[in-house]
């Protein structure tokens, strides 16, 4: 999936045919497995930063996130989603709610977070669980038009994955898998970027998912 990046907007809503932006949320749609990468040095919490807007609406402490996940598969997820956020994190699986139960559900948390999809390589949301979140899509659409926030995760090879959305709020692009098929710029290089294929290289290994030390200015 491609990486999409957006805080929607009264006008980007109104064209996707939604319900007035005025109070709508934020989505944050990635291709990439964050959840499965420990938070990705940090990365969610920068992304549950831009979510709540910095804590200009809701502080971090009060912004409750809520996780999707399959109970049967479990030990996938790290970082701040593992429970260390400091407003809370709620774990719930799709296939435990009706639909007013998890309306009610929607109604504790600020935040609705889906785990990545198990084609992914080792994630924690099962095609059947990413089904029944999909039956979901009218109660998420309130939340969202209320002012709840989304965090979409990879649905790596499943195509339904981001049908839990309106179909004009997702992005769409050709998937791809695994930590293979990116290569080295002349400017990657430049800054130190090392395009071997062995367990030290930043670009087909998990080195991928690290920081680098130092920028020279």
């Amino acid at each position: 999936m491609k990486l999409s990046l957006k805080r929607l907007t009264s006008a980007v809503l109104l064209a996707a045919g939604l319900t007035s932006g005025a109070h709508a949320g934020s989505i944050f749609l990635t291709g990439h497995d964050v959840d499965f990468h420990g938070g990705q040095n940090g990365f969610d919490t920068v992304i549950l930063d831009y979510l709540r807007g910095g804590g200009t609406p809701i502080a971090a402490s009060s912004y409750r996130v809520g996780m999707i996940r399959s109970a049967e598969i479990g030990g996938g997820v790290g970082g701040v989603l593992a429970g260390s956020w400091a407003g809370g994190v709620t774990v719930a699986d799709p296939s435990t709610f009706t639909a007013a139960t998890f309306a009610t559900f929607l109604g504790t948390i600020d935040v609705l977070v889906v785990a990545s999809h198990t084609s992914c390589g080792g994630c924690d949301l099962s095609t059947a669980d990413s089904n029944a979140l999909n039956a979901f899509a009218p109660q998420i659409a309130s939340f969202f038009n209320a002012g709840g926030d989304i965090w979409g995760n990879t649905g790596a090879t499943l195509s339904t994955y981001y049908n839990f959305l309106p179909s004009s709020a997702a992005a769409s692009g050709s998937a791809i898998s695994g930590s293979s098929g990116f290569t080295c710029t002349a400017e990657g290089v430049a800054i130190g970027i090392n395009c071997s294929a062995g367990g030290t290289s930043h670009i087909n290994g998990h080195q991928t998912h690290n920081r680098f030390s130092a920028f020279d200015s």
